[in-house]
């Protein structure tokens, strides 16, 4: 965390939120406290895409676009987390964040007339256990 923070100066992080344990799609309080420390807002963003190579891990699954598929990128709008947030503060901008990166990726979905995901997994309050 302490690298990470000293290589926000001068240079944006992009940073997976769900982490490579999962569960997916449910943000964990790193990237909040992160910005908290640094002053530079989250800019979640939503990915889409039509054809993809779907690679089943033990806790999350790696998507890999295929070639000449279609792909929808969207920015939601950025977040800025306070300076000395609090433990329940920062909680109520993981979900900020999880919530607006769960509604951009549905954007995205839609534009390429892919089906919705929001009621398998979606959300703080899903139980997903690891298959």
């Amino acid at each position: 965390m302490r690298q990470l923070i000293k290589e926000a100066e001068g240079s944006s992080i992009f940073i997976t939120p769900d982490g490579p344990r999962g569960p997916r799609r449910h943000v964990k309080q790193g990237i909040v406290f992160l910005a908290a420390q640094t002053g530079r807002p989250i800019v979640p963003l939503g990915v889409a895409c039509t054809k993809v190579w779907d690679f089943q891990g033990n806790w999350t699954n790696l998507i890999v676009p295929r070639p000449f598929s279609r792909l929808r990128i969207i920015a939601g709008q950025p977040i800025a987390v306070p300076e000395g947030a609090d433990r329940e503060t920062l909680e109520k901008f993981r979900a900020q964040v999880e919530s607006e990166m769960i509604r951009v990726e549905e954007l995205a979905r839609a534009e390429l007339g892919l089906p919705s995901e929001a009621p398998q997994d979606f959300g703080p309050t899903s139980q997903r256990t690891a298959a």
